[in-house]
């Protein structure tokens, strides 16, 4: 949580039970932090995900995502890439109207 903090949840493979939304907007007081930036997900055997199965993780978390928040208010992206077997998954607060213009 904001290199403040981590937590690690075994969930199925639906991940049925986590709302991602209410953990984005959770107030960790002792920490003095409001939600994560980012996660990691990987399989409890050890393999890495298979295409099919990241797919379904992009699937599951929009659904999810997408059910509080709209496109303008947050966004994600999966990162496959950055650790071997294991998923990033970035959240974060989209844009203002304002920093778009700035940004040109």
């Amino acid at each position: 949580m904001f290199g403040r903090g981590a937590a690690r949840l075994l969930l199925r493979p639906d991940l049925e039970f986590l709302d991602l939304a209410d953990l984005y907007e959770c107030r960790w007081n002792r920490l003095e932090v409001v939600g994560y930036e980012q996660f990691w997900v990987s399989r409890l055997d050890g393999q890495a995900l298979s295409a099919a199965e990241i797919d379904e993780l992009d699937r599951v978390v929009s659904r999810d995502l997408r059910f509080d928040f709209g496109e303008d208010e947050v966004l994600f992206y999966l990162d496959p890439d950055s650790f071997e077997k294991a998923v990033s998954v970035v959240v974060y607060d989209a844009p203002s109207e304002e920093m778009r213009l700035a940004a040109g």
